[in-house]
């Protein structure tokens, strides 16, 4: 948007003002305050089984970690709005808002509440 009036001074700097707004309201009020929904792993299937190569002596079974997947991982703060910025225009005649945010949801866990909160308001 910005590059569509580079031209106008007085429209820039509205710009970056209002966008320094979002910014400030944005992460007092909802940055770092939702986690992400839980991603599913889909059913896996059973494999061959590992009796043969056990039954021959050679091999000792695989080892697996269960407890891998419970440890807490180290989270990297990241600008949802900014990533949100750069993120290619959207067909403004075939894109459903509501779709897009609730299809974006793991993407943007803050983000979505505030676009939530945004689209929820009575026009």
């Amino acid at each position: 948007m910005k590059a569509d009036y580079a031209n106008d001074n007085i429209l820039t700097e509205y710009l970056d003002s209002a966008k320094a707004s979002l910014h400030a309201y944005f992460y007092e009020n909802y940055a770092g305050k939702h986690v992400a929904p839980p991603i599913l792993d889909p059913p896996r299937t059973a494999g061959p089984s590992k009796t043969s190569s056990r039954s021959l002596g050679n091999e000792s079974p695989q080892k697996v970690n269960f407890t891998a997947r419970y440890r807490k991982q180290a989270s990297t703060r990241r600008d949802q709005l900014e990533e949100y910025f750069v993120l290619p225009r959207e067909d403004f005649d075939t894109c459903n808002p509501i779709s897009w945010w609730v299809g974006r949801r793991s993407q943007f866990p803050d983000l979505f509440f505030f676009a939530r909160d945004l689209l929820a308001i009575p026009g």
